[in-house]
């Protein structure tokens, strides 16, 4: 045997041996965690939101003819009742239209008295007397519509509430539709707040949620859910939930800011669907989202989780885990999967 030969196979035994060495050294490593064991208990929790006061129903106001507004009675912030006159408009060409009519009316009335006796008699031919009850009946139509063009000049409040918004002042041409008054109601209102996503499961509509308003001095309310988003805003991802509110001394008023203070309990995760609440370094994020390491037998594995709030000691789980399983939440950065572990005990 050469001695290159000899250098090149006690080389390779000693790569071999050094290999083993590792191997045997890598299967005798144990790493030594903490762990905290899910359970089936409930623990509080408390959410806070900001809302705005809306009105609970409302319309707008216009004319339904065109005119020039003469008169406006009322101003923004006014209480108004049902029927109360807010504005007019010249009516000066409508009156007219009414008078013009009351006389085509008269006239074909009178036509019609005389070409009935006529027709009695049998001196009208049937078709005459029709063609005069035709004109009769046009001008009482005409009478009918230029009467209701004369009504309309007066735009009246349909239901009692206050003047939101006024659009309109003496002069200003009025058209069909065009915004004059918004009139809403104020005995009760709306409040809406933005929920996220893996919170909006928490709300159900029934249910009762109280809330402060810093502009009435932190006046204290209680509202219901009344409604409840079914599609996310699509930047924030967020639902919109809905209180109604009792606001029989009309403080609430639209746009005041809303400081929701929800709380309740987390879910029972011992059916292995419901909340818990680990420490934030027991949860890793790679590529494919959030995971922690759990202890199977002896050994570490990965589960996969979703995760929902963070609280002021911790972050909250919603899925993933469930009741009995033990979560590593210290030491979790040195094992990998498969790896041996032992659990220390707290003292």
């Amino acid at each position: 045997m050469t001695k290159k030969n000899y250098l090149l196979i006690l080389a390779t035994l000693c790569v071999v041996c050094g290999c083993g060495n590792k191997s045997s050294r890598d299967a005798s490593r144990v790493v030594k965690v903490r762990v905290e064991q899910v359970g089936a208990s409930q623990s509080n929790i408390n959410r806070s939101y900001v809302g705005t006061v809306g009105e609970g129903s409302g319309s707008s106001l216009s004319f339904s003819t065109m005119g020039t507004v003469r008169s406006v009675a009322v101003q923004e912030g006014q209480s108004v009742k049902a029927g109360q006159v807010l504005a007019t408009l010249d009516a000066t060409q409508m009156q007219n239209a009414v008078q013009v009519a009351d006389a085509a009316l008269k006239q074909a009335e009178d036509a019609y008295k005389r070409m009935e006796m006529l027709y009695q008699k049998g001196s009208l031919p049937e078709i005459k007397f029709i063609d005069v009850k035709t004109k009769l009946s046009e001008a009482q139509t005409t009478k009918r519509m230029a009467q209701k063009n004369l009504s309309d000049c007066v735009l009246k409040a349909p239901f009692s509430g206050v003047i939101a918004k006024r659009s309109v002042d003496v002069g200003t041409n009025a058209m069909p539709g065009l915004e004059c008054f918004k009139l809403i109601k104020l005995g009760n209102v709306e409040v809406t707040f933005a929920v996220p996503e893996q919170e909006i499961g928490s709300f159900k509509v029934g249910q009762d949620i109280a809330f402060t308003v810093a502009a009435l001095d932190g006046k204290r309310y209680v509202g219901r859910v009344t409604k409840k988003g079914v599609e996310a805003n699509a930047l924030s991802h967020t639902y919109d939930v809905v209180l109604s509110v009792g606001n029989a001394d009309r403080a609430l008023l639209p746009g005041m800011v809303c400081a929701i203070e929800w709380h309740g309990k987390n879910k029972s995760v011992g059916d292995g669907h419901g909340v818990i609440e680990l420490p934030q370094e027991a949860v890793l994020t790679d590529g494919d989202g959030q995971f922690v390491w759990i202890v199977q037998g002896s050994k570490a594995t990965r589960r996969r989780v979703v995760v929902g709030d963070f609280t002021p000691s911790g972050v909250l789980v919603t899925d993933g885990l469930g009741a009995g399983e033990q979560v590593i939440v210290s030491g979790q950065a040195k094992v990998s999967e498969g790896e041996k572990v032992e659990i220390i005990k707290e003292k």
